[in-house]
């Protein structure tokens, strides 16, 4: 199936103006198209609840307008607020005059009733200008009650190139209804906060009006084949992990057991005397390495870890310097790794193994000497231009990590849980990177490890609940991701 790129406004017009040109779609088959997909996620999940739609002047509202008429067909009691009427015109029109003939702009509803659902159709994907004052109020409104809310492709305020709200708020939706493909501005903030669970409906348009966009898409793990009977655990790989400190005894902990969870055959591990002592009772597979022989492991893994919690001293400066000039299969640089760097760029130029990148956004400012403000405003782009810079990939960490290459790809993760927001968690997932290297490709490795660790902090979260998840917690859930993702026809 053809990975699912994530649109701009500008696109998803160019997409529509191609289905009606050359595929003799029309604008009325894809209005209806989007009712019907939201229709069918009303009957599922709302079935009895009145609906109350707010339609705003455009395409949008003429989506929602054709959903209060198959509503009402299909026995639901439906009222439809019109915010302006003046400027309807085809598709939008017809489905005016349907609902006006039906009666749904005089049937009113108690909005605060139990069983009420409210849809967002003010604006759609388009908006680009500060929102009026009157639209505002509807906003603030529908925001002050506790009904459930479904937007249609946005929530109404956000701009969809951007994700900035153009107003003093947007419409907080619990569920959002895109069509045809994702918008970036659902994936950026502020906006991000407001859209609730994203419902993609890509209205079964020709795959074709997608080839030739360059845009960013939806990240999906690889499948994963089941093991084979014989195997050795040389088979899936060795990580070594450099990290650790005095004062950082989790960092070393957690990236290694997160690559045995992983899939990884044999996992090393050269940290200070100390954090030896402190677990090695918890984590006795684990392998070892003194300080002399560090560069020989490096040399024969398929996968080195260098920075988690390693403190930035003369030591660990020494020691990259040493590790960038071995020819290694795999190289992930995270932590102080990534605060060294930093201090010294030139260096990456050095670098001879296939490297790996896994700043949060305070460190990517440093790399690239921005503000946080710049990185946060520009993720892609930011992304983008360090791995244009370092020949690497790049996982931009954050609630939609952003995942970039040396090529240009561009792809987003969309599946995460704010219950990865805790000390450890980029530990966690530095370690899945590694383990997974042992097997696959070093892209194909990076894009099922976020994912994987995105799906560990909903299962957590769903275990758990939202207080009390912590990276000890993330390690038991690893397992269960990836076993449920196992291919068996591989």
């Amino acid at each position: 199936m053809e990975t699912i790129r994530i649109l701009s406004p500008n696109q998803i017009k160019t997409v529509e103006k191609e289905a009606v040109d050359s595929y003799f779609l029309t604008e009325e088959i894809l209005m209806e198209s989007a009712a019907l997909s939201v229709y069918n996620i009303i009957v599922e999940r709302f079935k009895g609840f009145s609906v109350i739609i707010y339609c705003g002047p455009g395409n949008n509202g003429g989506d929602g307008l054709a959903l209060g008429r198959i509503l009402s067909n299909n026995g639901y009691k439906v009222y439809i607020d019109i915010i302006d009427s003046s400027k309807y015109n085809g598709a939008s029109k017809r489905n005016f005059q349907a609902a006006e003939k039906l009666g749904l702009l005089e049937n009113k509803i108690d909005i605060k009733g139990d069983k009420t659902l409210i849809v967002d159709a003010i604006f759609g994907v388009g908006l680009n200008r500060v929102i009026a004052d009157d639209i505002q109020g509807i906003i603030s409104s529908i925001n002050s009650l506790q009904n459930p809310v479904i937007s249609l492709d946005i929530p109404s305020g956000i701009n969809g190139f951007n994700g900035k709200i153009m107003g003093e708020q947007c419409i907080n939706s619990d569920i959002t209804v895109t069509f045809i493909a994702p918008k970036i501005g659902l994936y950026l903030f502020p906006g991000a906060n407001f859209c609730g669970e994203i419902i993609i409906e890509s209205l079964s348009l020709p795959p074709a009006l997608f080839n030739k966009l360059s845009a960013p898409r939806v990240n999906k793990p690889i499948k994963i084949k089941p093991r084979k009977t014989d195997i050795h655990k040389s088979s899936y790989g060795k990580v070594i992990n450099i990290s650790g400190s005095e004062n950082y005894f989790g960092a070393p902990y957690f990236v290694s057991k997160a690559a045995l969870l992983s899939g990884c055959g044999y996992s090393m591990l050269s940290s200070p005397p100390s954090i030896k002592e402190a677990i090695s009772s918890i984590a006795p597979e684990l392998v070892y390495i003194n300080e002399s022989d560090i560069i020989d492991s490096v040399k024969s893994s398929s996968c080195t870890v260098f920075g988690p919690g390693l403190g930035v001293n003369y030591r660990s400066k020494s020691l990259l310097k040493k590790i960038i000039k071995i020819e290694t299969k795999n190289l992930i640089i995270d932590g102080d790794g990534l605060t060294i760097l930093a201090d010294s760029m030139k260096r990456i130029k050095n670098i001879q193994s296939s490297l790996i990148l896994t700043p949060h956004p305070k460190e990517m400012s440093r790399l690239l000497g921005k503000t946080l403000d710049e990185v946060e405003n520009s993720r892609i782009e930011s992304a983008l231009e360090l791995s244009t810079i370092s020949n690497a990939i790049v996982v931009l960490k954050g609630v939609y990590s952003v995942i970039t290459t040396p090529q240009k790809d561009v792809y987003i993760n969309t599946e995460s849980s704010n219950s990865l927001a805790t000390a450890g968690s980029g530990d966690i997932l530095c370690g899945i990177i590694a383990g997974l290297c042992g097997y696959t490709d070093p892209l194909s490795a990076v894009k099922s490890a976020v994912y994987i660790h995105g799906k560990v902090g909903q299962y957590a979260k769903e275990q758990i609940g939202d207080f009390g998840v912590t990276a000890n917690s993330l390690l038991s859930f690893i397992p269960e991701v990836i076993n449920s993702h196992l291919d068996t026809n591989l």
